[in-house]
Formats: structure tokens, C-alpha cells, sequence
């Protein structure tokens, strides 16, 4: 098998029989060779590791995209990012796409944070979306206004930008909701 056989099988157990036991769900569910209860079974097409803790996204044209049972929908995905985006959850912890405005609006929009107030803790990747794509860098010990957060992401402003920082490496300060 190739690096993608192995990959998949490393997170159904490994190839070991039987990859399913307990109580498991029967929606919901994705399994490449269809045991288990689930709705599907093909190749989930997943991309190289990345991350920290490492995961394996959906690649474009996957069939987890928007495929996940609307009732098991988390706002946001392991990383952070806020779902859904597209027409429906993805099946596993990982959103595939790019959170939009529209949906930052929505879902930060309604805090009022203007008495909160972050310090970095370490030097941090700046971002144009949480999880999205780095667009600069924010030094350590820099103390910046709140603009709106996720539970794993926060949104400031740097030298006139708004981007998007990690909540992990901040200390907050003032009234964060």
C-alpha cells in the first residue's frame, strides 16, 4: 500500500481487527472499506500532517466535505476554525476552506470586548483568519485590544491590520467575556 493507504489505516486502528468496537454512532461516520456502520466508505482523500497536534485535513474534492450530520456540528473545528463553512459540517475535526467575513461577523460580532486586552507570550504567527493563512508576525510581550475571539483564536489589530492570533500563548487582561 502506499503513504495514503498507511496514513488511513493508521487512524482506523492501524490496520488491526477489528478497527471498530464500543459505543459507536451510526451517522456521521466515514470509513474507507465501509465497516463500521458508516454512511460511506471511499478513499476520504486526506492531505500530509500539519499542525500542532498533527492532523490530516480533507484535501479539495474530498467526500468528508460538507458531509458530517448537521446534529454532531461543533462551532469550531480542532484547530479552531469556525464551522460550518460551505453547505454543511465536514466529517472529522478538520474544517476543509477559508472561514469568510461574513461568518466572523456573525459569530464575534455580538461580544462587546472593547475592555479586554491581551499579552502575547511568546512571538506569534499573525493571520488573516483563524487557522487561515499567516500574513506577519506579532513579538512576544506585545499587549493588544480585543477585537473579537473564538475559543482558540483571537482577533487584533497590528499596525492598522486585524488579524488573528493563538488565545494559547496570551495572558488577557480587563472584562474577555
Amino acid at each position: 500500500p502506499g503513504p495514503g493507504r498507511d496514513r488511513r489505516r493508521a487512524l482506523a486502528g492501524g490496520g488491526r481487527q477489528p478497527d471498530c468496537h464500543g459505543n459507536i454512532s451510526f451517522s456521521g461516520n466515514f470509513s474507507e472499506d465501509g465497516t463500521c456502520g458508516a454512511q460511506q466508505a471511499e478513499d476520504p482523500q486526506l492531505g500530509e500532517m500539519t499542525g500542532a497536534p498533527g492532523y490530516f485535513p480533507p484535501l479539495e474534492g474530498s467526500p468528508l466535505i460538507d458531509a458530517a450530520d448537521a446534529d454532531f456540528c461543533l462551532d469550531v473545528d480542532q484547530t479552531g476554525k469556525l464551522r460550518p463553512i460551505g453547505a454543511g459540517c465536514d466529517i472529522g475535526a478538520i474544517e476543509w476552506g477559508t472561514v469568510s467575513e461574513t461568518q466572523l461577523t456573525a459569530t464575534t460580532a455580538t461580544e462587546d470586548l472593547s475592555a479586554c486586552s491581551v499579552t502575547t507570550t511568546h512571538d506569534l504567527n499573525f493571520r488573516d483568519a483563524p487557522d487561515g493563512n499567516r500574513i506577519g508576525s506579532v513579538p512576544a510581550n506585545s499587549t493588544l485590544s480585543v477585537l473579537a475571539q473564538t475559543p482558540f483564536w483571537i482577533n487584533v489589530e497590528v499596525n492598522g491590520v486585524s488579524g488573528w492570533i493563538s488565545a494559547e500563548y496570551v495572558t488577557t487582561s480587563g472584562d474577555c467575556g
